[in-house]
């Protein structure tokens, strides 16, 4: 018999929904060992993560964790919030560094007439490690998107020095303007082992392939 008819015939709607709108009794999910509930905790999205950490003290820890393993930030609304919760929440703080993975991006570019009027308030990258490099300095994968330093300071390339544990960096759809900076940016990273480049890296060559 097919898997799919054969879980059609088991499947009882009606038993499942008394199972996933009730809680557990007390006196059953007090036997559950906590490794269980870990291995439940990994497999939850993000907006069920925040739920999970506010469950209890038990749940708390794992949740956390998983919910800052991978940080991203896509705009700078979200970067701005972020970088004001490190100055004000300790906890934030720590939670941060105990991240692994960072993905930051640049939004796309805009057309001519609105990219100069919107253009500052979504670019952030420029200001990423000089705001937040010091609490990710455990992030070990960090990915970045249509970075275009332009006249970038030089403060930029030794901030980056705060992210000390990265080991594999990307970049992806990145503008620089001359080997100079991409040399500097190159290093960084002490530790780094693994380097992906991809489209348009030098603004003076033609679209590049994977490197």
């Amino acid at each position: 018999m097919p898997y799919q008819q054969a879980y059609d015939e088991w499947f009882d709607e009606d038993i499942y929904h008394a199972f996933t709108t009730r809680a557990l009794p007390t006196a059953l999910s007090a036997r559950i060992l906590v490794e269980v509930f870990e291995l439940i905790i990994d497999c939850l999205d993000m907006s069920s993560l925040t739920t999970a950490g506010l469950v209890c003290a038990a749940w708390y820890s794992r949740a956390m964790h998983n919910l800052y393993f991978i940080v991203e930030l896509h705009d700078r609304k979200g970067f701005d919030l972020l970088s004001q919760q490190c100055r004000t929440s300790p906890r934030v703080r720590r939670w941060l560094a105990t991240a692994r993975q960072l993905i930051a991006s640049d939004r796309p570019k805009l057309p001519p007439g609105k990219e100069r009027k919107d253009r500052k308030n979504s670019c952030f990258l420029h200001a990423l490690p000089l705001a937040l490099g010091h609490v990710l300095s455990g992030v070990q994968v960090l990915s970045i998107t249509r970075f275009h330093p332009n006249a970038t300071p030089l403060p930029f390339f030794l901030a980056l020095s705060h992210f000390e544990s990265v080991t594999s960096l990307t970049l992806l759809h990145c503008r620089l303007s001359n080997i100079s900076q991409l040399r500097r940016l190159v290093c960084a990273f002490p530790r780094l082992k693994h380097l992906l480049l991809s489209e348009n890296i030098l603004a003076q060559e033609s679209p590049a392939g994977h490197v």
